[in-house]
């Protein structure tokens, strides 16, 4: 062992520089020796830990071959989903909406969102890749990976903003020697899924190891799992729940539920060949539809039970013939993206001399995500998007003709979904294609600094980009749409013509309608001005179709409709960061142990832009019957529709922040006893100003102390924060939903839009996180020398989240005398009795406004031992639990109505993972089996009561892995692996939550080699 004496000469000008970085003006204690000792890294702390110092904060930590143990051929975000601190992950293979979301793989801590989990890489915060601040962990080099850790806990004090639900850092190997390569491929059971992997990895020194080189090159791709998958399981009967028909009142039939769940469930509003929902009075044929041919009309046959209206309405039905059409029409059940990602990584360390190493490193990403074959939509069931069929329409049924001759209709309404493929059908909406490509690179330049054989100084400075280009192909211009839609028959040829092209309407004409007109866009909430209510087209081409029945399009009109058929979106986030951290021993303390400080500077610059295309799509439409331009539904031609692309509007924006910020952290051993007992404080403070929050503060107190030799108890309290996002702040969103409108009667509105409206004025959020659990490592028997159990009750407390303002909430408060705010907010349509109109558009704007609290309990099992089954053979057994107890995860409103998730289909209140690995020789087995609880389909319902079974059984998936190592003459070792996903292919629940596995028994098979 080495002694360190601080000499005074040094000693003053550390406290200069301390006091400088932290501006508290900090004293550093009197002189002493110090024994020279060995440092850790840990996280959750910046101190530099030595041998037998604990720290208080809960981490989990798991390798990634535990990772692929668990579900090999999976992305690191899929794994990590496993866990129980994790909820609902979004990832790239399980997608999400390309053009909002971009299919990235964004980790969601707690539950509580993936914009208040920090992710870090290597200790270090990396360059947002989503406009809500999130990191795409998809992109990091997981070939070098050793470890991922998982705080869960309030960490803000120790690494910046976001961290309220705590953080996960991916830990790089940077001391890794040699060559390694992983190949391996895998599939389902039922052949579909595919995946194929390779990395290669290395380390060398050079000069004598004054330099020292890691790099990584990987690939993945996944094969995507088609969209129809509704035969995939043989529960999957299509399960719903629809009113019951016995049931009278809950006071009539106290013991007869609302509600039933029976199968072959599907929509009543609608159907793909077109549903005739017209109201007029005396109109004959309300709810019929038109025959396969379009020719000619039928009567809809309703199935088994009908749930259209009373209390319990579904607004959908069970069985009967109209289901086979549903069937063929919709394409439903379990699904994956195709998947293609790549990472590269290089990072330089030169030892300048003994005190002084300089660090350079590189790292790219890219991660796409895409699916075809899916069905385009231009429609939702509801008034304000049905079809409006005219009586001049050339394809108009006879019969149907007849009867609107009859009542003197000028027009009738007509509600489709879906459509039918086969031969010789044509159809305008198929083959939907998206996308969504990802790529991050990050530059860093950093040192070390030994100031003495006690403190070291490090720096940091970072550049990190990340581009993100998302789009949809194949789908149709809406004006042009329903432009082809109505057509007529031209008077002097008699031939079938669109009526915009029978009227074409002047480029002078058209601009003439705009005058002191705008447009709504995502580029301006109030609307852009514009020369014409539709897009720049030569009407004169314009094709006709015929809508009605299965497939009785014409290519012709499909090619005019999609001839500028993509949508696209693209974001850039850019990040510059630098750090300086100064760490060591400032004394020895009082008998306790050493007391150490972490302390520094760090600064952030974030910039974020985002674009879409093609721009002349970027507004609404409008209708203009004067002019040959008519039909398009209110929910297009209204300030709910954004983009002439449909239901494709995405937000817009730019914007610049920085953040300087000062932190310093401490511990301090208060007591330590001769029997073994002790007791320890860590304290963090961290002080930011943010150029549009101002100042803030967070801060952290733990508390370490060992009850007896194998009992710790350990403690935190800690005050967080979460800066409002680029998306919060900066970005016009989208968003849209249904809301009972109390100035028409309470009627239901289930069409409109209500964008998500930035707001520069918003404040942090402030995270107030406790903690306390208990590690025991007992030691009373050599049998049970290898076991490790914690246990950890957490609660955090959020005050003024940030969330949209509601767009029920909306209309309730402008309904109440005096709410000018709220009336400002809803745009409504002209009206057409004596009610206000509809509405058409509301702006949701984000507040501050929410409460929202989290608890529960993390408890973790870890066992090893040398068992001795086999004589003369090496032998291993480990053994590893995770689980997760949820008491309560709520929001309140200002209004004092609080919700609590728990027990929803995606919050279990029990979930945990456990795995087995034994190994003999070179062999080596392992087992591993992950449970998610029973949850509720509807947490509001009382089950007998509203509805006869109400629950989302739980789910058990075991997977397992066999694998040989072997070493050949020349001293490389290889490994080759066969893993089982889904051993025993348990299916999903009838209801599955997005927590159930979907796809099934998978098989993968790997081969390592190490040089």
């Amino acid at each position: 062992m080495r002694n360190t004496t601080i000499h005074s000469s040094s000693r003053t000008k550390l406290c200069w520089a301390i006091a400088s970085t932290l501006a508290t003006g900090l004293p550093l204690l009197a002189q002493a020796q110090q024994p020279a000792v060995e440092e850790i890294q840990v996280t959750g702390s910046r101190i530099r830990a030595v041998d037998g110092m604990s720290t208080p904060t809960p981490v989990t930590a798991i390798t990634t071959a535990e990772l692929t143990d668990i579900d090999p051929g999976a992305t690191v975000a899929e794994q990590l989903d496993n866990l129980p601190q994790f909820f609902s992950t979004n990832t790239a293979q399980r997608g999400g909406s390309f053009l909002f979301t971009a299919a990235g793989s964004f980790l969601n801590l707690r539950g509580m969102g993936q914009n208040r989990t920090l992710v870090v890489l290597n200790g270090t915060r990396v360059a947002p890749a989503d406009a809500q601040g999130s990191v795409n962990v998809d992109l990091f080099p997981s070939a070098l990976m050793q470890r991922i850790d998982v705080v869960t806990g309030g960490a803000s004090a120790a690494y910046g903003a976001d961290a309220v639900a705590g953080v996960v850092n991916f830990v790089l190997d940077r001391e890794f020697q040699g060559l390694k390569a992983n190949i391996s491929t895998g599939v389902t059971e039922r052949r579909d899924g595919g995946n194929y992997n390779f990395s290669i990895s290395g380390g060398k020194g050079f000069f004598d190891d004054t330099l020292h080189f890691i790099g990584s090159v990987e690939m993945r791709h996944i094969d995507q799992i088609p969209n129809q998958q509704k035969d995939r399981w043989d529960n999957n009967l299509d399960w719903g729940r629809v009113r019951n028909p016995a049931w009278v009142s809950a006071t009539a039939t106290p013991n007869v539920p609302l509600r039933i769940t029976v199968p072959y469930v599907f929509t009543s509003l609608t159907a793909p060949q077109g549903m005739i929902v017209d109201t007029t009075p005396g109109f004959a044929y309300r709810n019929w539809t038109f025959t396969d041919d379009g020719k000619g009309i039928r009567p809809y046959s309703y199935g088994d039970y009908m749930s259209n209206a009373g209390s319990g309405t579904q607004n959908n039905q069970s069985g009967g013939q109209e289901y086979k059409y549903w069937d063929q029409a919709t394409l439903r059940g379990p699904s994956g993206n195709e998947v293609d990602q790549r990472a590269g990584f290089i990072s330089l360390k030169y030892d300048v001399n003994e005190r002084l190493s300089l660090t350079a490193q590189t790292a790219y990403g890219s991660s796409d995500s895409g699916r075809s074959g899916t069905h385009g939509n231009i429609s939702i069931a509801g008034a304000l998007y049905n079809y409006t069929i005219y009586r001049e329409n050339a394809y108009l049924p006879p019969q149907l003709a007849s009867e609107m001759d009859r009542l003197g209709m000028k027009s009738l309404q007509v509600a489709p979904s879906g459509f039918i493929d086969g031969p010789g059908m044509i159809n305008i909406l198929d083959n939907r294609i998206s996308y969504s490509t990802q790529a991050q690179a990050m530059y860093t330049l950093g040192f070390e600094y030994k100031i003495d054989d006690n403190w070291i100084m490090t720096g940091a400075l970072q550049r990190g980009r990340a581009t993100i280009n998302a789009g949809e192909i194949n789908v149709p211009l809406l004006d042009k749409y329903y432009m082809a839609m109505d057509s007529v028959r031209d008077p002097s040829t008699g031939q079938i013509v669109c009526n915009v092209a029978l009227r074409n309407p002047s480029s002078a004409e058209l601009a003439a309608f705009m005058k002191d007109k705008l447009l709504p866009s995502p580029l301006n909430i109030l609307g852009v001005s514009a020369n014409s209510p539709i897009g720049p087209y030569d009407l004169t081409k314009c094709v006709p179709f015929n809508p009605f029945g299965l497939g009785n399009a014409n290519q012709a009109a499909k090619d005019w409709i999609m001839s500028d058929p993509k949508k696209w979106t693209e974001r850039n986030l850019t990040q510059d960061f630098a750090e300086l951290l100064l760490t060591g021993v400032v004394h020895e303390g009082w008998g306790a142990g050493p007391i150490s400080l972490a302390t520094g500077l760090t600064w952030r610059d974030e910039s974020f832009d985002q674009h879409n295309g093609p721009y002349f799509g970027e507004r609404g439409v409008l209708n203009a019957p004067e002019l040959g331009i008519r039909g398009i539904p209110q929910g297009f031609a209204s300030n709910a529709n954004w983009s002439i692309h449909p239901f494709s509007a995405v937000g817009v924006g730019s914007g610049q922040r920085d953040v300087w910020e000062w932190f310093a952290e401490i511990n301090v051993p208060l007591l330590q006893f001769s029997t073994g007992q002790s007791l320890g404080s860590t304290l963090a403070y961290r002080s930011a100003n943010y150029s549009y929050s101002g100042k803030q503060a967070s801060w952290k107190l733990g508390l370490d102390a060992h009850v007896i030799d194998s009992l710790r108890w350990r403690f935190t309290k800690s005050s967080d924060i979460r800066e409002p996002n680029f998306a919060e702040i900066f970005l016009t969103g989208t968003g849209g939903g249904a809301v009972n409108d109390p100035f028409r009667g309470g009627e239901n509105n289930n069409g409109l839009t209500a964008p998500a409206r930035p707001n520069l004025e918003l404040k942090p959020e402030i995270g107030s996180t406790i903690t306390s659990g208990f590690v025991w490592q007992p030691k009373f028997a050599e049998w049970i020398d290898g076991l490790s159990v914690s246990i950890d009750w957490y609660e955090i407390n959020l005050k003024d989240a940030i969330t949209t303002y509601g767009i029920q909430r909306i209309v309730d408060d402008s309904f109440a005398p005096g709410n000018a705010f709220a009336c400002g907010l809803i745009i409504r349509l002209p009206p057409t009795d004596s009610r206000p109109g509809l509405i058409s558009l509301i702006e949701n704007v984000n507040i501050n406004a929410a409460m929202a609290q989290a608890r529960g309990v993390d408890f973790e099992l870890g066992y090893r031992m040398e068992p001795d089954f086999f004589s003369e053979q090496k032998e291993s057994l480990s053994v590893r639990l995770l689980g997760g107890y949820l008491g309560e995860q709520s929001t309140t409103t200002l209004a004092g109505t609080t919700i609590d998730s728990v027990g929803g289909s995606t919050r279990p209140r029990w979930q945990g993972l456990v795995s087995a690995n034994y190994g003999l020789g070179n062999w080596n087995a392992s087992v591993s089996a992950n449970y998610f609880g029973r949850t509720l389909s509807n947490t509001t319902w009382v089950e007998g009561v509203d509805v006869d079974y109400n629950g989302i059984a739980s789910n058990t998936i075991f997977n397992s892995s066999l694998s040989y190592r072997g070493e050949t003459k020349n001293g490389m070792t290889w490994r080759t692996s066969l893993n089982v996903t889904n051993l025993f292919d348990r299916a999903p629940s009838i209801f599955a939550s997005a927590s159930h596995d979907t796809l099934g028994r998978r098989y993968q098979v790997s081969l390592s080699l190490d040089f």
